[in-house]
């Protein structure tokens, strides 16, 4: 695979976009980025969207009439969040997540190096706004972001403009590294852990926004209220990462065909939603939207993985919740014991050992998974596997009833870390 980057152009234009043009890069390379734009200096973002002139009640106000949700995957509204912060007695701190964890999402990645500013100017706008005395950018320490924030900080502080205090965190690369509980945790001098399920968050505690979130905020701030309907996905589809922004008419069908720039059969299925999303047919994929007023409630943080032709959906999701229960917290018996069985069983039945009994017993230990581990992590690997039996029933069949695969039975379409 050739890993170098090239870009693409993407259709429409308008002062809510963030990209021009949509990215890719390397599937497994994550920092194989030859030819990606530079990051766009400072004196180029104040020319291409001049100040943010809008804050406080007035901003509150925008984000509410606009609509504007996160884009971390929970999809919660900006404006009832921060009037919530507000009316607790506010935050000292406000966190611009950009720890993305999946392993083959990149648009908060493509994000920074492309666009800093507009992530700080959000950032800094919402510190405002909440009252709260520093801002910090939340990264993976190995993120090859972190070289274009640290630059833009420079300039920004050069010019002398009048951010509140804003800093870098670089966090250890896990999977739930990004998830806003551990976030809450490590800042507070604990351990990068989510939190239990059921506690509620403490006054006072860290605001955490998407840097996604935070670039649309800034947009919105300088009156490009269309920006609020637009997304950033990420595209994973034969090798390739693409990032590209999607506007409310366009399904997850279309952004895949878009995309992707070639003939040939149409996808088997798509994960929607990221390795702990849901599968969807092709069939559904093409009515499902992935942002704007009518977006599918499963899109999660943006992640669209493609099924091609002649793949195995159901050896990909033993090779994703092997990774999940690798990746686990270990802080319950679900994913201490659950999980493993769950990619246990799964492996029978890719590899045409399982019986009926092991898939009427798959579905019952996901079910007694399902909303009972200490965090919602074993959740998602349930949601995982449940759309699998359902979208790939037929294969299902083929694996109990003939002992084989009619499709291939690698599992190694989607990368997954520390697998050749």
């Amino acid at each position: 695979m050739n890993t170098a980057t090239t870009q693409t152009r993407a259709d429409g234009d308008g002062p809510g976009r963030i990209l021009d043009e949509a990215v890719r890069l390397d599937a497994r390379h994550r920092h194989a980025a030859i030819g990606l734009r530079p990051p766009q200096t400072l004196g180029d973002h104040l020319r291409g969207h001049g100040p943010a002139l809008l804050g406080g009640a007035a901003l509150l106000e925008r984000l509410e009439d606009c609509g504007l949700t996160g884009h971390g995957g929970g999809h919660f509204p900006v404006a009832a969040k921060w009037r919530s912060v507000l009316l607790s007695g506010g935050t000292a701190t406000v966190v611009a997540n950009a720890a993305e964890s999946d392993p083959a999402s990149a648009k908060d990645e493509v994000l920074l190096r492309q666009r800093p500013h507009l992530v700080l100017d959000g950032l800094a706008l919402a510190v405002r706004v909440l009252g709260a005395r520093e801002g910090v950018l939340w990264l993976h320490e190995a993120s090859s972001a972190l070289d274009a924030v640290a630059a833009a900080l420079r300039e920004r502080s050069t010019a002398g403009l009048a951010d509140p205090p804003l800093r870098v965190v670089d966090a250890p690369a896990s999977y739930l590294a990004g998830e806003s509980s551990a976030v809450r945790r490590f800042l507070a001098g604990g351990p990068l852990l989510p939190g239990p399920r059921d506690v509620p968050q403490s006054l006072g505690s860290p605001v955490i926004q998407n840097v996604e979130t935070l670039a649309r905020v800034a947009l919105v701030a300088r009156g490009a209220v269309d920006a609020a309907d637009a997304a950033l996905v990420t595209v994973l589809d034969e090798g390739l990462r693409t990032v590209a922004e999607t506007m409310p008419a366009e399904t997850v069908a279309g952004v895949v065909l878009r995309t992707r720039g070639f003939g040939g059969p149409p996808p088997r299925a798509v994960l929607v939603g990221g390795y702990a999303g849901t599968w969807v047919s092709w069939e559904q994929a093409q009515e499902f939207a992935l942002a704007g007023p009518t977006r599918w409630p499963g899109t999660g943080p943006g992640l669209v993985a493609v099924l091609p032709y002649g793949a195995c959906g159901l050896a990909e999701t033993a090779a994703l919740l092997r990774y999940l229960a690798g990746s686990s917290a270990g802080q319950c018996g679900p994913c201490v014991f659950g999980l493993p069985s769950l990619a246990d069983l799964a492996d029978r039945l890719v590899r045409g050992r399982a019986g009926h009994g092991d898939v009427v017993r798959l579905n019952a230990e996901a079910a007694q998974i399902d909303g009972r581990g200490a965090c919602s992590h074993p959740d998602g690997a349930v949601r995982l596997l449940s759309s699998a039996l359902a979208t790939f029933a037929d294969d299902v069949d083929e694996h109990v009833h003939r002992s084989r695969c009619r499709e291939g039975n690698d599992g190694r379409v989607f990368p997954v870390p520390g697998r050749e």
